[in-house]
């Protein structure tokens, strides 16, 4: 289970600029589009409009846009992998996940993406330069998830995306580093 739970944590990193995740630990993100320090460009999707709030009623509301700077066409391979801060030194984390094309896994209600995805007006590859989502005050219901203690900690997130440009095959990557908090 714990597994699992790291590995939605990763992919909603992915999309999401805020935690939606509730229960007795927190997840603060200090940095959504860092470099990897691995000389691979940053991946190429502006979300700096795109944000997660909260109503009253406590659910989560996903509001603004994102838009694809460059295009992704299929397939669009995905590999995500973990680093975590222990005793002052960064390790292997326990979070990976490899996936050779995730095009078709874009509207599967298993995947943890799924609450933006499937929201979007577009849900099939290629998403072409130029285009992009928008959500206005879309309410996003709960995780149904909650975060380990043993998660409480620094942790960093470095996903990369591969893709065909040109006849060409390009690798881009961001990291987002987040501390787990108890509240």
């Amino acid at each position: 289970m714990e597994t699992l739970t790291q590995l939605y944590l990763c992919l909603l990193l992915l999309v999401l600029p805020l935690g939606l995740i509730k229960g007795k630990n927190v997840l603060e993100i200090t940095d959504f589009k860092q470099d990897c320090e691995n000389g691979l460009p940053n991946i190429a999707i502006d979300n700096s409009e795109l944000e997660t709030l909260e109503n009253d009623d406590g659910n989560s509301i996903l509001n603004g846009m994102f838009r694809f700077e460059d295009d992704y066409n299929d397939p669009i391979a995905f590999k995500a992998y973990s680093e975590r801060l222990k005793h002052g030194s960064w390790t292997s984390g326990e979070i990976s996940r490899d996936e050779p094309n995730i095009c078709p896994l874009i509207l599967n209600t298993e995947e943890p993406w799924y609450l933006v995805t499937g929201l979007m007006n577009q849900t099939t590859c290629p998403f072409k330069a130029g285009h992009s989502e928008s959500f206005s005050n879309v309410v996003m219901g709960d995780l149904n998830m909650s975060i380990p203690d043993s998660f409480t900690g620094d942790w960093r997130i470095n996903i990369e995306i591969t893709v065909q440009r040109n006849g060409e095959k390009y690798t881009e990557c961001v990291r987002m580093l987040f501390t787990i908090k108890e509240i």
